[in-house]
């Protein structure tokens, strides 16, 4: 299935003056049919009312955790609780930003555990901040190594954040990988832009647009057999809905819409 970023709905309707149902609707007829949404933004349990309106699903939540709030165990069951009521069988955890990576790998195991009665998984991505403890794919792996319910989002932009090879990662985690984040990357200035590790910049940019090898890693994993999700990134876009289309029509030439 392929989905988008719903904040890249939402920032898109505020871009073209358009209502939410109006923004909904347009993804749709672009061939998504799929949201990933931000935990706080699905406590308005109505809004699954509009998703089912415009044929479109909630199929990943995600929510950042600090150690406490694992330990205390509201936030976790709150994240499954609404990813089960909208139906999405996954829960993207994102651990807070300075959490050293034991500590990480300890949260990590506790939430797992909890998905496991929802029927869920919990997966970690390739985040791109040095201050994350899953920012490098040594990170990821150590998390993979200690967690083993977790599961992997490859996330095709992020590691260029650090200067890692995206390919070399992936062979490294295909096993793994339940959840793809379709990013890719421009030098040119457009939008919102983030420096790398390395002083450079880098710009949102339509899926296979860039200079992420997005269609070698799309081949890899058909290959690998690979039929899970992918979510179409650009945060950051100057315009959101033409990003959205222009990288939906990427997909579509390639066989995945």
């Amino acid at each position: 299935m392929i989905n988008i970023f719903y904040e890249h709905i939402l920032e898109g309707c505020g871009q073209r003056s358009i209502s939410e149902e109006e923004g909904l609707r347009l993804a749709q007829g672009y061939g998504i049919t799929g949201l990933e949404c931000d935990l706080w933004r699905l406590r308005d349990r109505d809004k699954k009312l509009l998703f089912d309106d415009c044929g479109i699903r909630v199929r990943s939540v995600y929510q950042m955790f600090t150690r406490e709030q694992v330990s205390e165990g509201r936030l976790t069951a709150d994240l499954l609780e609404t990813a089960s009521f909208y139906g999405a069988r996954k829960v993207l955890v994102i651990p807070a930003l300075d959490t050293p990576l034991p500590d990480a790998a300890d949260m990590l195991s506790a939430i797992c555990e909890k998905a496991k009665g929802y029927g869920i998984t919990a997966m970690i991505e390739d985040y791109d901040d040095v201050r994350s403890p899953c920012c490098r794919s040594d990170d990821i792996a150590f998390l993979l190594e200690n967690v083993t319910d977790l599961g992997a989002v490859f996330d095709t932009g992020n590691f260029a954040y650090c200067l890692e090879d995206e390919l070399d990662a992936l062979e490294r985690f295909t096993d793994r990988v339940v959840h793809v984040h379709l990013k890719d990357r421009s030098r040119t200035p457009s939008g919102e832009g983030k420096e790398d590790t390395g002083g450079q910049m880098m710009y949102p940019s339509p899926v296979g647009s860039g200079y992420i090898r997005t269609d070698m890693i799309l081949d890899r994993l058909s290959a690998a057999g690979y039929g899970g999700d992918f979510t179409i990134e650009h945060f950051g876009a100057r315009d959101q809905f033409e990003t959205m289309r222009a990288s939906a029509d990427h997909l579509h030439r390639k066989g995945l819409l």
